[in-house]
């Protein structure tokens, strides 16, 4: 019996070494291949944001005009590196630039002009950014329900290298004294923080893409902690999908 347990605990101690990091990278069983622990690669991340607000813009010549929900939809690249503690757990660092395209809508809104009666009308308020971002984190491999899936939290941290804003104002019921649209630029800027913190769960899989490279593929929340607007409300949800590609190992 004894024997037995033993040739089973040496028979998985073999695998764990083989299969480090999940993957069988080696060229055959007389030629070895030596498992890197510290990777870099590329990280690409398409994200769509809920954003929970409440903030007034003003014009000279319009109403003051109250958003309450907006959206935005995000593209990040950057860098990213990866270093494996051990065969399940690994930690993490990367820089993203990350373009931010925010949009608030209020539809619906009832004027009423001396002249032409009442009207309806339309105002969106748009906000792009332009976020340089780092981020680190812990990330775990769930071998209990696949070999490669893993599950990670990290905490990314970034700052407003530069922004747009602008306000558009339409028309919704016919109105010939009124174009479609007009834009307005000469509003006072809404004063967001500049400086952001998020912390990140993220749910993906790891795919072998031959000996020493591999890629991860996850589904990235972000959660709404921090609050950007001080005389208001601005919280963003962000629900993200992302791919991180590793073709070197050292």
């Amino acid at each position: 019996m004894k024997t037995k347990l033993l040739i089973l605990i040496i028979f998985f101690s073999s695998l764990a070494e083989v299969f480090s990091q999940g993957f069988d990278w080696q060229y055959s069983a007389r030629l070895p291949f030596e498992v890197p622990t510290f990777f870099t690669g590329i990280d690409f991340i398409s994200s769509y944001n809920i954003i929970s607000s409440d903030f007034n813009i003003c014009d000279k010549g319009i109403p003051c005009d109250t958003f309450m929900n907006g959206k935005s939809v995000n593209i990040s690249a950057g860098i990213k590196f990866e270093y494996w503690s051990s065969a399940d757990l690994s930690y993490f660092t990367g820089a993203n630039l990350t373009y931010s395209k925010n949009s608030f809508l209020n539809e619906n809104m009832y004027y009423y002009f001396p002249e032409v009666g009442n009207k309806i009308l339309e105002y969106e308020y748009l906000r792009t950014e332009y976020i340089p971002e780092i981020e680190i984190g812990v990330k775990y491999r769930m071998r209990f329900l696949l070999p490669h899936i893993f599950s990670s939290l990290s905490l990314k941290a970034g700052f407003v290298a530069s922004s747009k804003e602008e306000l558009i104002l339409r028309k919704i019921s016919e109105a010939d004294w009124l174009a479609d649209e007009i834009h307005f630029t000469g509003f006072e800027s809404l004063k967001l923080s500049g400086i952001m913190f998020e912390p990140h769960l993220k749910l993906g899989y790891d795919v072998n893409l031959g000996i020493g490279s591999y890629s991860s593929i996850y589904v990235d929340i972000g959660l709404p902690i921090q609050n950007r607007y001080s005389k208001g409300e601005w919280y963003s949800t962000k629900i993200s999908l992302g791919i991180s590609i590793f073709p070197l190992g050292y």
